[in-house]
C-alpha cells in the first residue's frame, strides 16, 4: 500500500511546472525521512481528477514494467503554509485538504531536455511510454514539454494530471476508448503524431511488442487493487471508479488494436 507522509519543512518550489510543485522533507508514521515532490491542484488545475490521474497512472506505469518515482500521499499539517515564502503556494497548502498526491524525489534523476536524442537500446522504453500515453489519453509528453525523467535504467515517467480525459464528458471525443475503429480519426488522439518519440519510433514496429504483451496480460485484481490504493475522497469529486475499472479491464482485450492505433499514428 501507499506510504502515508506528513510534511516537515519545505525545500523548493519548481517554477517550471504549471501547479508549482513543491519539493518537501516529509515523515512517515516510524519517523523515517524522504525527500518528496507534492503536487496540488486547485479546482481550475483539475482538482479531484488531477489527483486522481497522478496517482493512478503512476500506479499503472509500474504495473505494466516501467520506471516511476514511488508515489505517496502526503498531508500538510496546521501552519506549515507559514513556512513557505511564495503567497501562491502558501495560500494554495492553507486550502489543501486532505491528503495531495507526492512522488519521491531521485536527485540522481535528470529532466529530459526538449529535442534530446533517444538512445537505441532505450527504443522498447519509448514505445512502451508512447503506448502507454494512448490507453491512459495523456496528451501531455510533447518534444517541447518531455515531463521524462532519465537515468541510468533509462526513461522514468512523470506528470499525469492531464491524462484520463476519457472520462472527461466536457471533451469532445474524450469518451472513445483507443481501441475503437474511428480513434484514428478522432480529435482524442491527434495528440500521438505529435508525441515525444512519434518521429523517433516511425517503422520500429517490434519495439511495440513488450508494451502490448503487458497490457493483455494485465491481472484483474491488480487493477482493482490499483483503483483501490485512491483516498476515498478524491472520488468525491471524480466519480469514475466504475467507468475506470470497466476501461482498464476492458483495455486487455484490445492491446494489439491500441499499439495499432500508436503505430498507425506515425506511419505517416
Amino acid at each position: 500500500m501507499i506510504k502515508k507522509l506528513t510534511a516537515i519543512r519545505p525545500h523548493q518550489i519548481f517554477p517550471s511546472g504549471r501547479t508549482s510543485p513543491l519539493l518537501v522533507e516529509a515523515m512517515d508514521d516510524d519517523c523515517n525521512r524522504y525527500e518528496v515532490v507534492v503536487k496540488i491542484f486547485t479546482e481550475s488545475e483539475g482538482g479531484s481528477r488531477a489527483r486522481i490521474a497522478e496517482l493512478f497512472c503512476n500506479l499503472l506505469a509500474n504495473e505494466l514494467g516501467m520506471n516511476t518515482p514511488a508515489p505517496y500521499l502526503l498531508k500538510f499539517p496546521d501552519g506549515f503554509e507559514q513556512l513557505v515564502q511564495d503567497a501562491v503556494v502558501s495560500d494554495k497548502i492553507k486550502n489543501a485538504r486532505g491528503y495531495q498526491y507526492a512522488c519521491h524525489y531521485y536527485s540522481g534523476l535528470s529532466i529530459v531536455p526538449p529535442g534530446l536524442p533517444i538512445p537505441s537500446d532505450f527504443e522498447i522504453q519509448a514505445a512502451s511510454i508512447m503506448t502507454y500515453d494512448g490507453l491512459i489519453q495523456n496528451p501531455d509528453r510533447r518534444p517541447e514539454k518531455p515531463n521524462l525523467l532519465k537515468g541510468d535504467d533509462g526513461y522514468h515517467v512523470i506528470d499525469h494530471d492531464q491524462a484520463l480525459g476519457m472520462f472527461d464528458g466536457m471533451i469532445i471525443g474524450g469518451s472513445l476508448p483507443p481501441w475503437a475503429q474511428q480513434a484514428a480519426i478522432s480529435p482524442a488522439y491527434s495528440f500521438l503524431k505529435t508525441h515525444l518519440f512519434s518521429r523517433v519510433l516511425k517503422g520500429k514496429d517490434i519495439a511495440f511488442k513488450e508494451i502490448e504483451e503487458a497490457i493483455r496480460t494485465m491481472d484483474d485484481s491488480a487493477i482493482n487493487i490499483l483503483l483501490d490504493q485512491i483516498p476515498t475522497e478524491w472520488w468525491q469529486g471524480f466519480d469514475k471508479y466504475d467507468e475506470m475499472k470497466e476501461y482498464f479491464l476492458e483495455s486487455k482485450n484490445y492491446s494489439q488494436q491500441i499499439t495499432d492505433l500508436v503505430k498507425g499514428s506515425i506511419s505517416a
